[in-house]
């Protein structure tokens, strides 16, 4: 099984590294345990955009693995949660619609699809929230319905999956996903 962790601008640092964190810590476990069921995550890769280092929600550099144009096709892929744009809500831009564009066809391709806080509005600005149940934090409940009307948003889930797309709650759901 190949994971992508979505690497974008802005990202919640304690939610993509803690999801880095969580998966070399399942395989280290993995190893140490040969009666374990056989670890089926092959590979985890942190992608960006353009394959290029972001800043997190602080400033900080986080190094990624590769672009998104160096996966044509995965298993699933993880969207951590952004920090909010200058008007307090999830950011919007072309850095936004060029992930989306990538997650529609991986979608196509199969793939199962999680967002976590406001990286679910990544998924919306996909067009994959429409005609499907889905949450976010409590104090994006409403952002989520006035920029996504066709997505049956559910007001403070924990999560929800509807047809490989896994949408949590806020800023720690990752640790769920």
């Amino acid at each position: 099984m190949r994971v992508i962790l979505l690497a974008i601008e802005g990202n919640l640092p304690s939610a993509l590294l803690g999801l880095v964190d969580i998966f070399w810590l399942a395989s280290q476990a993995a190893k140490q345990n040969p009666n374990a069921t056989p670890w089926l995550i092959q590979e985890v890769l942190v992608v960006s955009v353009d394959g290029q280092p972001i800043h997190d929600g602080r400033g900080k550099t986080i190094d990624v693995d590769c672009a998104l144009a160096d996966i044509q096709k995965c298993d699933a892929v993880l969207i951590p949660g952004l920090m909010p744009a200058q008007d307090g809500m999830p950011p919007r831009g072309e850095t936004i619609q060029a992930a989306a564009t990538w997650l529609s066809k991986q979608y196509q391709q199969g793939a199962l699809l999680c967002g976590s806080c406001a990286g679910v509005f990544v998924l919306g600005e996909a067009g994959l929230l429409n005609q499907r149940r889905c949450t976010t934090t409590w104090w994006l409940h409403d952002e989520l319905r006035n920029r996504f009307p066709k997505a049956d948003v559910a007001w403070g889930a924990a999560w929800m999956m509807d047809q490989r797309i896994m949408t949590v709650g806020g800023p720690l759901s990752w640790i769920g996903m």
